[in-house]
């Protein structure tokens, strides 16, 4: 973000104020949105969920849960 900021810099001393203005609104956009996006990660790996397996990985066998109910496609 700082090279491209004095890469605006540059470019707006030939392009005008409203071009450094246009520019920095953008460099501060693009910034808290890869703030959020950080905040969410490390908030997700911080909370650690548990893994949940999914239907194909599943041991029905271990389970009251009957495969033919929830797996259509098992049906003979």
């Amino acid at each position: 973000m700082a090279k491209c900021y004095a890469e605006i810099q540059a470019q707006g001393q030939a392009g005008g104020a409203e071009a450094i203005a246009s520019a920095t609104c953008q460099l501060l956009a693009a910034e808290a949105t890869d703030r959020s996006i950080r905040a969410i990660r490390y908030q997700m790996s911080s909370a650690k969920f548990p893994i949940h397996p999914d239907l194909l990985s599943f041991d029905f066998c271990q389970s009251k849960v009957d495969q033919q109910l929830i797996n259509p496609k098992n049906r003979s």
